[in-house]
């Protein structure tokens, strides 16, 4: 595997794989559990599950921007192409959530993951700007 398709493409691919095992899985047991559990009277599956849809298509977003966007300034068209992807797949893993026992489709959870892909891309600019920056500064001054 070449190091462009390796460094580039290959987390989306282990993400988006992640995430349909994830999906694909009845969640009865957790939320048993977590429903067992309150913080400040709140049952803890009310706090965690709307965070973890955030923070799985933030990190989406991230991966899905960093395969679109190798050039060395950022790209817009690619930047917004990546958070209207994480957007589809979002609504796709709930149209396919419906179809598993004890899982269904969710507002709350589209979205909490809309949320996430845009907290994504913020953090791929800001993480993409340092980066640039980094470069800029270690390099040789001849």
């Amino acid at each position: 595997m070449n190091a462009y398709l390796s460094k580039r493409w290959l987390p989306l691919i282990i993400w988006l794989l992640l995430i349909f095992l994830a999906s694909s899985n009845s969640m009865s047991g957790l939320y048993s559990y977590l429903t067992s559990w309150a913080f400040l009277g709140i049952p803890l599956y009310q706090l965690l599950i709307p965070l973890a849809h955030a923070a799985v298509f933030a990190g989406l977003t991230f991966f899905l921007a960093r395969a679109l966007n190798w050039h060395k300034s950022l790209s817009v068209p690619a930047l917004l192409l990546s958070f209207v992807i994480s957007v589809l797949l979002a609504l796709a893993n709930e149209l396919f959530q419906n179809r598993i026992p004890g899982r269904g489709f969710d507002w709350d959870d589209l979205y909490m993951s809309g949320i996430g892909a845009l907290l994504g891309l913020v953090g791929y600019v800001v993480w993409h700007i340092i980066i640039i920056r980094k470069k800029e500064r270690d390099k040789p001054l001849l």
